[in-house]
């Protein structure tokens, strides 16, 4: 957006010159060097072949930044860019990270073996074969909502009663339920966060 004329923007913009150049500081450390060239991706899932290739692989493993906080769809990403990279047999088993605003690091601890990391990508495949047959209740705050809390040992209602806030929205935040896309797919459904999300969520989010 805009900044406020005077004094007032003058100060907003010096306390955002210190943000910037403060989480530049903490990214140069975060890197560690200058990334590799891309990875060629090359795989064969079930059915599925992936092509392509990675960006961002640096001496310790792949690395993401992002000058904001991590959202949810920050974790999912990291999650599948890590399976692939973990599922090639010609790379290192490394871990995979990502920076956010306030030194918030997220990271991933690499797999035993190549195998390891296939099977678990076998499954979101086969996963993304049944969402391309109809919506699967997959969302991404209240998702995460309820597998952190899974994840922290939490009873199983105290979860689904979190996600729910999530999903109806709390403390002046937009509930999720009134996304236009999933009110388009879910508008009808009387309880979209049924035992399917539940059992989503473990296998999917929670890993």
């Amino acid at each position: 957006g805009h900044l406020p004329h005077g004094a007032h923007g003058d100060s907003e913009l010096q306390h955002l010159l210190v943000g910037v150049i403060t989480f530049q500081e903490q990214m140069t450390k975060f890197l560690g060097g200058p990334a590799f060239d891309p990875v060629p991706v090359d795989l064969q899932v079930g059915e599925w072949r992936l092509l392509g290739q990675l960006s961002g692989m640096r001496e310790q493993g792949l690395r993401r930044v992002r000058f904001g906080r991590l959202r949810p769809q920050e974790y999912y990403q990291l999650w599948v860019e890590h399976l692939i990279i973990q599922s090639l047999p010609d790379q290192p088993n490394q871990t995979s990270a990502i920076l956010g605003r306030g030194t918030k690091v997220f990271a991933l601890q690499e797999f035993n073996t190549t195998q390891a990391a296939m099977h678990e990508l076998r499954s979101l495949v086969a996963l993304r074969e049944k969402g391309l047959q109809r919506p699967l209740p997959l969302f991404p705050r209240s998702s995460m909502t309820f597998a952190r809390h899974r994840k922290n040992r939490k009873g199983f209602g105290e979860c689904k009663s979190k996600a729910y806030e999530e999903w109806r929205g709390r403390n002046m935040k937009i509930a999720e339920e009134k996304d236009y896309y999933h009110h388009l797919a879910f508008g009808q459904v009387e309880d979209p966060l049924d035992n399917e999300f539940s059992e989503l969520c473990e296998k999917v989010v929670r890993p």
